[in-house]
């Protein structure tokens, strides 16, 4: 970092990897206004294109050794501006209609009818999240106000979540916009509890433990999204089952063929293992999802286990073996995705922990270029099977999109 002397004052300049990144996003944008301009393109094309390029940006600066700040962060705002500023056009998006009907009901009638909410609006919010939204309504804030805020403190908590593990966040951001982005947009709720569990897992990653603060943070995550009481297991994940991942994987993968072949019904003795209502619904809707999605998610999970694995073997250390336990409770869902994809969304905060610290310098430099290289190109695998028309609904129904776009 070059330093500038002016007077008694010792200011720190750009360095010249930043300026250059600068430019490099600058030009890009220009691109995109020009090709919006001239019309060559589609308008929801155009936006993926945008949002792709961005990926493409972070992630060759990532190969090229950098972790420059103005790029990740440039990203980072278009992501949350994203997020806060989308709409839904004939019920397009089920999760946003339903969390908009129940910010509508609440500023209608207030926090008396708060039981009502999910009733009416079919809303599926949990308590703690309907009490946040109406905080927001006092204060004045429009539900596209209110989204916005909460994608910031989420990505704020992330941040802080991460920052103790030395990732390259522009690795990070790549792997994440292509993988887990495109859910967040719409699952909000959940988005905002996993930042907090994200947020307390650096708590068991450090080199001195603190279960009390993280069992807070699940508490906390709870009361917006009832599920992070899956991340509860983790407390109570054996220190031995690190030794025998191997078999783990296997009795994983025998229950993914058996959950998929559905022989005897197993998908709903699996359900019923689980005291949730939701995952006994769908078990007796039968398969949802294709062979192919369902085995590559878990391909995912599996393909994180043996990296960990590995790494822990290496390495034998408190941050590596809790990386190891949070990817081995994450097989829990290869039996259940077949079921439903919505069981996916449990990995979403673990792999970012992945990606925080095998883009960090605990590697050497070609193993972390060797590993990431299997995120990215797991990711990219990953976001060609969501490109869809509902993906580009949540990029192309969007005020931010549309103002720089049209």
């Amino acid at each position: 970092m070059k330093k500038i002397q002016r007077g008694d004052r010792n200011l720190n300049w750009m360095t010249p990897q930043e300026v250059i990144s600068g430019l490099f996003l600058f030009f890009f944008i220009l691109a995109c206004l020009i090709l919006n301009i001239k019309g060559s393109i589609s308008h929801s094309n155009l936006c993926l294109f945008f949002v792709i390029g961005l990926v493409i940006i972070n992630a060759c600066l990532f190969i090229l050794g950098k972790n420059v700040k103005i790029v990740p962060l440039a990203t980072l705002s278009v992501l949350i501006l994203i997020m806060g500023t989308a709409y839904s056009v004939d019920e397009s998006n089920p999760d946003l209609d339903g969390y908009l009907r129940a910010y509508t009901y609440l500023q209608d009638y207030g926090i008396s009818h708060l039981n009502e909410v999910n009733v009416d609006t079919n809303g599926g919010s949990d308590t703690g999240f309907l009490i946040l939204m109406y905080c927001f309504i006092i204060v004045g804030f429009s539900y596209n106000w209110f989204v916005s805020f909460l994608a910031l403190i989420s990505s704020l908590l992330i941040y802080k979540g991460t920052k103790k593990l030395n990732g390259n966040y522009c690795l990070i951001l790549a792997c994440y916009i292509l993988m887990s982005y495109t859910y967040d947009v719409f699952q909000i709720r959940f988005f905002f509890a996993y930042s907090i569990i994200l947020y307390g897992i650096h708590y068991l990653l450090q080199e001195k433990r603190n279960i009390k603060r993280y069992l807070v943070c699940v508490l906390i995550a709870i009361c917006f999204h009832f599920s992070a009481i899956f991340f509860f297991l983790l407390l109570v994940t054996p220190k031995f089952l690190s030794k025998y991942y191997k078999i783990i994987i296997g009795f994983f993968i025998l229950l993914f063929v058996l959950a998929y072949l559905n022989l005897g019904g197993v998908m709903l003795i699996i359900a019923s293992l689980v005291p949730a209502e939701r995952l006994i619904r769908y078990a007796s809707q039968g398969i949802e999802i294709s062979i192919f999605t369902a085995a590559f998610v878990s391909i995912i999970v599996l393909v994180m286990i043996m990296m960990t694995g590995n790494l822990h073997k290496k390495r034998k250390n408190s941050l590596t073996e809790y990386l190891l336990r949070l990817n081995i409770l994450c097989s829990i869902v290869i039996p259940v995705v077949p079921i439903s994809l919505d069981f996916e969304r449990f990995l979403r905060p673990v792999l970012i922990v992945d990606y925080a610290v095998f883009s960090s310098p605990l590697l050497s430099n070609k193993r972390r270029k060797l590993f990431c290289l299997v995120f990215f190109v797991l990711s990219v695998l990953r976001v060609s099977v969501m490109i869809n028309s509902f993906t580009k609904d949540i990029m192309t129904n969007n005020y931010f999109m549309d103002f720089i776009f049209q």
